[in-house]
């Protein structure tokens, strides 16, 4: 009954990436912390669309080294879009966001947040999936990695008020029985705890670039004390 991943891991004692959590580095203890709006740091903001599942809505600042920090997040289900850009429009931060990136599989809804806040989207956030956890992975992970352990610090940080968002990167995982795979992709992760994690990857995805996206800074990342 075991996924082949799980399989593999589990009896025959080979190593995958593709079972448990997604991921496995992040540490509540290192990546969550009380992270405030700086106004000397852009911000931006994006989501992932939902109805029945959450729309998830996060406000992301990035610092001169790249570091980023996740200082907000909404959500709303069951809701139209009009009304969740009018909760949105109603936040002081609202004014101050630069850049949009959403799910563009959903352009008509963007186009009502465009319009309802007065800023720009950034389409270049789509892309296999994987692409998206790596850029999350990476950003997860201590720097600089020759520096002694206790010196290292993540590029990504998460405001402890973001609970959904915290719970999802903890609660994400990979299949472990067959019944819970996809057959059309049986690597990719379950279809659940996903939505905070998808606006964290499309805003990587936009901001950084990687394969099969124009754009984005391509992985090109001054490392703190470097």
């Amino acid at each position: 009954d075991m996924s082949e991943e799980k399989f593999n891991q589990e009896v025959g004692a080979d190593f995958t990436e593709f079972v448990g959590r997604v991921f496995k580095d992040f540490d509540e203890e290192i990546h969550v912390t009380d992270v405030r709006y700086n106004s000397r740091w852009p911000l931006y903001a994006a989501c992932d669309y939902g109805w029945t599942n959450p729309f998830v809505w996060l406000l992301i600042q990035v610092d001169v080294w790249d570091n980023i920090y996740v200082i907000g997040e909404y959500r709303a289900q069951q809701k139209d879009i009009n009304d969740i850009a009018r909760d949105l429009a109603a936040n002081p931060l609202a004014k101050h966001v630069r850049m949009l990136y959403p799910d563009p599989a959903e352009p008509g809804d963007t186009a009502v947040l465009q319009k309802a806040l007065k800023i720009k989207a950034n389409t270049g956030t789509g892309g296999e999936p994987k692409w998206r956890l790596e850029l999350i992975r990476q950003n997860l992970k201590l720097y600089p990695l020759d520096a002694p352990f206790e010196a290292r610090q993540p590029k990504l940080l998460i405001d402890r008020r973001c609970v959904e968002l915290i719970r999802e990167m903890n609660d994400y995982r990979y299949p472990d029985t067959k019944e819970e795979s996809q057959r059309s992709a049986p690597e990719a992760p379950m279809d659940k705890d996903d939505h905070g994690p998808e606006a964290l990857g499309r805003f990587m995805r936009g901001y950084f670039g990687g394969p099969g996206v124009a754009g984005g800074k391509q992985h090109a990342r001054v490392r703190r004390a470097n």
